[in-house]
């Protein structure tokens, strides 16, 4: 910034001119995007999961940390029948999930089996996300290390 230069309101305000907002609409278009970037991240935390694919990374997590927990003999006597079929049921409804086929004709359809999906695919990703923690807390299993 140039010397002796000090950011007045009448530079806000002309910016405000430029773009063709009184004050009182800038108020308005601000709320309206605070409000806008706040339901966002709402969302972000309340449907960490929104698409199959993403859904299908998650399952692969689990069926890899299965896998180590395999390898490293983390399971005790029972447990890994119990484990598997906990997999083999989210990965079915992983499958099952990413499978759907949209509407292509109905808007109101479509809308109400993207939100039946998203539902779904949120369900699917916290039971995925369970087995995960429960199979991390496994004595003998080692988190991967971060290089």
């Amino acid at each position: 910034m140039p010397e002796g230069y000090a950011p007045s309101i009448g530079a806000g305000l002309s910016l405000l001119n430029l773009f063709g907002l009184r004050p009182t609409a800038a108020s308005i278009c601000g709320a309206i995007i605070i409000i806008f970037i706040v339901a966002l991240l709402f969302l972000r935390f309340r449907y960490p999961c929104c698409s199959p694919s993403s859904l299908m990374k998650v399952v692969e997590q689990a069926s890899t940390t299965f896998d180590k927990c395999v390898d490293t003999r983390a399971f005790a006597q029972g447990e890994y029948d119990q484990f598997k079929s906990s997999l083999q049921r989210v990965t079915a409804r992983a499958t099952e999930i990413a499978s759907r086929s949209q509407p292509t004709v109905d808007p109101v359809g479509r809308g109400l089996f993207l939100w039946t999906r998203l539902k779904d695919t949120v369900d699917c990703y916290r039971d995925t996300q369970s087995l995960i923690d429960d199979l991390e807390v496994k004595p003998g299993f080692v988190l991967p290390t971060s290089v």
